[in-house]
Protein backbone atom coordinates (compact mmCIF):
# COMPACT_ATOMS: atom_id res chain seq x y z
CA UNK A 1 0.00 0.00 0.00
CA UNK A 2 1.52 3.46 -0.97
CA UNK A 3 0.46 6.34 0.99
CA UNK A 4 -2.85 7.42 -0.78
CA UNK A 5 -3.99 3.92 0.00
CA UNK A 6 -3.01 3.98 3.46
CA UNK A 7 -4.71 7.24 4.09
CA UNK A 8 -7.76 5.96 2.71
CA UNK A 9 -7.96 3.48 5.07
CA UNK A 10 -6.76 4.85 8.71
CA UNK A 11 -8.99 7.09 9.97
CA UNK A 12 -5.89 9.53 11.31
CA UNK A 13 -4.60 11.99 9.00
CA UNK A 14 -2.28 14.64 8.91
CA UNK A 15 -0.25 15.34 11.36
CA UNK A 16 -1.01 12.28 13.16
CA UNK A 17 -0.76 9.93 10.22
CA UNK A 18 2.18 7.70 11.39
CA UNK A 19 2.16 5.00 8.94
CA UNK A 20 3.58 6.30 5.34
CA UNK A 21 3.88 2.98 3.64
CA UNK A 22 3.09 -0.73 3.91
CA UNK A 23 5.91 -3.33 2.59
CA UNK A 24 3.57 -6.42 3.41
CA UNK A 25 0.20 -7.30 4.40
CA UNK A 26 -1.36 -10.92 5.69
CA UNK A 27 -4.61 -9.85 6.24
CA UNK A 28 -5.20 -10.37 10.36
CA UNK A 29 -1.72 -11.84 10.37
CA UNK A 30 0.86 -9.81 9.62
CA UNK A 31 1.90 -6.05 8.58
CA UNK A 32 5.18 -4.55 7.94
CA UNK A 33 4.89 -0.98 7.28
CA UNK A 34 7.22 2.33 7.02
CA UNK A 35 7.38 5.32 8.89
CA UNK A 36 9.91 8.12 7.78
CA UNK A 37 11.22 10.03 10.59
CA UNK A 38 11.64 13.92 9.54
CA UNK A 39 13.47 16.69 11.01
CA UNK A 40 10.33 18.92 9.52
CA UNK A 41 7.79 16.82 11.70
CA UNK A 42 5.90 19.56 13.98
CA UNK A 43 6.76 17.59 17.30
CA UNK A 44 10.07 18.29 16.55
CA UNK A 45 9.67 21.78 17.25
CA UNK A 46 9.75 20.77 21.26
CA UNK A 47 10.65 17.44 21.66
CA UNK A 48 13.47 18.71 22.31
CA UNK A 49 14.24 22.23 20.40
CA UNK A 50 18.05 21.18 20.78
CA UNK A 51 18.00 17.62 20.51
CA UNK A 52 15.49 15.97 18.72
CA UNK A 53 13.91 12.73 19.74
CA UNK A 54 10.84 11.33 18.23
CA UNK A 55 8.27 10.56 21.10
CA UNK A 56 8.02 6.94 22.30
CA UNK A 57 3.69 7.75 22.45
CA UNK A 58 4.29 8.39 18.18
CA UNK A 59 6.38 5.10 18.26
CA UNK A 60 3.43 3.45 20.05
CA UNK A 61 0.95 4.92 17.44
CA UNK A 62 2.82 4.38 14.58
CA UNK A 63 2.65 0.44 15.81
CA UNK A 64 -1.07 0.98 16.82
CA UNK A 65 -1.65 2.54 13.07
CA UNK A 66 -0.42 -0.64 11.61
CA UNK A 67 -2.36 -2.68 13.60
CA UNK A 68 -5.46 -0.70 12.38
CA UNK A 69 -4.65 -1.61 9.04
CA UNK A 70 -3.60 -5.00 9.64
CA UNK A 71 -7.70 -5.79 10.44
CA UNK A 72 -9.28 -2.61 8.87
CA UNK A 73 -10.83 -3.00 5.60
CA UNK A 74 -11.53 0.01 3.58
CA UNK A 75 -15.64 -0.60 3.30
CA UNK A 76 -15.58 -0.87 7.52
CA UNK A 77 -16.32 3.13 8.25
CA UNK A 78 -18.72 1.45 11.19
CA UNK A 79 -15.87 0.19 13.00
CA UNK A 80 -14.11 1.97 15.53
CA UNK A 81 -10.29 0.06 16.86
CA UNK A 82 -9.56 1.70 20.13
CA UNK A 83 -6.62 1.49 21.48
CA UNK A 84 -7.33 0.23 25.08
CA UNK A 85 -3.76 -0.86 26.76
CA UNK A 86 -0.26 -0.65 25.61
CA UNK A 87 2.75 -2.31 27.59
CA UNK A 88 5.47 -1.25 25.38
CA UNK A 89 9.24 -1.10 25.98
CA UNK A 90 11.69 1.08 24.46
CA UNK A 91 15.39 0.21 23.58
CA UNK A 92 16.92 2.81 21.47
CA UNK A 93 16.05 7.00 20.60
CA UNK A 94 14.70 7.44 17.39
CA UNK A 95 15.79 10.80 15.09
CA UNK A 96 15.36 12.65 12.23
CA UNK A 97 16.86 10.70 9.42
CA UNK A 98 15.47 7.71 10.67
CA UNK A 99 13.55 4.58 9.05
CA UNK A 100 10.78 3.07 11.28
CA UNK A 101 10.09 -0.65 10.12
CA UNK A 102 7.20 -1.81 12.20
CA UNK A 103 6.50 -5.08 12.47
CA UNK A 104 2.73 -6.43 13.90
CA UNK A 105 1.48 -9.86 14.36
CA UNK A 106 -1.73 -11.21 16.07
CA UNK A 107 -1.83 -13.20 19.08
CA UNK A 108 -5.69 -13.14 19.29
CA UNK A 109 -8.73 -11.72 17.59
CA UNK A 110 -12.40 -12.24 19.27
CA UNK A 111 -15.38 -10.19 17.92
CA UNK A 112 -14.85 -7.78 20.44
CA UNK A 113 -11.36 -6.88 20.46
CA UNK A 114 -7.43 -7.88 18.97
CA UNK A 115 -4.36 -8.65 20.95
CA UNK A 116 -0.71 -7.98 18.64
CA UNK A 117 2.60 -8.16 18.96
CA UNK A 118 4.12 -4.90 17.83
CA UNK A 119 8.41 -4.33 17.32
CA UNK A 120 9.81 -1.34 15.75
CA UNK A 121 13.40 -1.61 14.19
CA UNK A 122 15.48 1.13 12.84
CA UNK A 123 17.82 -0.83 10.28
CA UNK A 124 18.50 -4.17 12.11
CA UNK A 125 18.10 -2.23 15.87
CA UNK A 126 14.96 -3.50 17.82
CA UNK A 127 13.96 0.43 19.15
CA UNK A 128 10.87 -0.81 20.62
CA UNK A 129 8.34 -3.62 21.31
CA UNK A 130 5.50 -4.70 23.24
CA UNK A 131 1.96 -5.47 23.08
CA UNK A 132 -0.94 -3.30 22.23
CA UNK A 133 -4.81 -4.61 22.83
CA UNK A 134 -7.34 -2.50 21.15
CA UNK A 135 -11.60 -2.96 21.65
CA UNK A 136 -13.41 -3.16 18.28
CA UNK A 137 -16.89 -0.66 18.60
CA UNK A 138 -19.34 0.78 16.39
CA UNK A 139 -19.11 3.90 15.21
CA UNK A 140 -20.82 6.80 16.24
CA UNK A 141 -21.74 7.62 12.93
CA UNK A 142 -23.18 3.85 12.14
Amino acid sequence: MNFQEVSSVLPQKFPLQMVDKVLELLPEKKIISIKNITGNEMVFLGHFPNQAIFPGVYITEALAQSAILLFKKKEQEDKLFLLYSTKMTFKSVVVPGDQLKMIVESKKVTALGVIVEAVAYVEDRIVAKGELIFSIKESLNA
